[in-house]
C-alpha cells in the first residue's frame, strides 16, 4: 500500500503541475490529498515493527522531524522556484526517490503472515533480530511455529467498524481517541492556516512554521519517554487550550494585521 500511495500522489501531483484549469487543478490536488493519507498509517506502523519496544518512541520521533525538516526545506524551495507549477514538479520528484527506495524496506512480518509467506516472514524476523542486538531468534520461532499462529488468527469472522463499540473497553478507547484526534487535528490545522499572522513574508513565516515545531517533539519524546503517553498528550493539550484562550483577549497589533509579502 506503500508503493500504492508513492505512485497515486507521485501522478496526481504531476497532473495538477499541467493543469489547464483551477477545476482540474482543484480536482488533481484532491485525490493528491486522498493518496497522501495513507502515509501517517502505513509509516508508523511499518516504522515500530521493525524496532524492539524501547526504541518504540524513538522511531516515532525520528518520522516527526523529518517532517520538520521538510516543512523548513519547503520554504527554501518556493522562495527559489517561483513559479507555481515548477514548484509542485521540484516537491513531487522526491517520490521517484521513495519508489525505488520501497524496494529495499522489509515487508510487515505480520502481512506476510496472514498470506501464508512463513519461510519469508521468518527471514525478516531473524533479520530483524539480529538489527536489534540478537545473535538468531529463540529455536521456539520457527516456520511451524509462525504458521499455527497465522492459523489461530484468521477466522472467518468479517468485522466492521460498529465492532468497534460493542465491546466495553474497545469503545471506550475508540471514544476517547476520536474525540483527542478530532481535538489535534482541528487545532493544528486552524493554527496552520493563521499562520500569516506572524507579520513577517510567507516565505520566513513557513520556515518559522516549520522550526518552531522541532523543540517542542523534541520535548515530547523525551517527556513520553519519561512519563508515557497518557501524560505527554494531556499537559500538552491542556497548555495548548490555555494559550489559545488567551490569545483570543489579547489585543492584535497594528503589525501583524499589515500584510508583508
Amino acid at each position: 500500500m506503500l508503493l500504492v500511495c508513492c505512485v497515486f500522489t507521485l501522478l496526481f501531483e504531476m497532473a495538477a503541475a499541467v493543469s489547464v484549469n483551477y477545476l482540474m487543478f482543484a480536482i488533481f490536488r484532491s485525490l493528491s490529498g486522498m493518496s497522501l493519507s495513507g502515509f501517517p498509517i502505513i509509516i508508523p506502523a511499518l516504522g515500530v515493527e521493525w524496532v524492539d519496544m524501547k526504541h518504540h518512541t524513538l522511531a516515532g520521533f525520528l518520522g516527526n522531524v523529518w517532517g520538520c525538516i521538510g516543512i523548513m526545506l519547503l520554504s527554501l524551495v518556493a522562495y527559489l522556484i517561483r513559479d507555481w507549477r515548477w514548484l509542485l514538479v521540484a516537491v513531487t520528484c522526491p517520490y521517484i526517490v521513495a519508489i525505488i527506495s520501497i524496494w529495499w524496506l522489509p515487508e510487515s512480518a505480520r502481512w506476510l503472515l496472514t498470506k501464508g509467506k512463513m519461510q519469508e516472514a521468518h527471514d525478516l524476523l531473524v533479520r530483524c533480530s539480529s538489527m536489534n542486538g540478537q545473535a538468531q531468534l529463540p529455536p521456539s520461532i520457527n516456520t511451524e511455529v509462525l504458521g499455527k499462529i497465522a492459523e489461530e488468527e484468521h477466522t472467518d469472522t468479517h468485522y466492521s467498524y460498529f465492532d468497534l463499540f460493542r465491546n466495553p473497553v474497545l469503545r471506550k478507547i475508540s471514544i476517547c481517541t476520536g474525540i483527542v484526534w478530532f481535538s489535534m487535528s482541528f487545532t493544528y490545522y486552524g493554527i496552520s492556516l493563521n499562520i500569516s499572522g506572524f507579520g513577517v513574508d510567507m516565505y520566513l513565516t513557513q520556515f518559522i512554521y516549520g522550526a518552531i515545531e522541532m523543540p517542542f517533539i523534541l520535548s515530547i519524546y523525551i517527556l513520553m519517554d519519561k512519563y508515557g503517553r497518557r501524560r505527554s498528550m494531556a499537559w500538552p493539550m491542556l497548555i495548548t487550550g490555555f494559550s489559545l484562550g488567551i490569545n483570543v483577549i489579547i489585543p492584535v497589533c497594528e503589525f501583524l494585521q499589515t500584510p508583508h509579502v
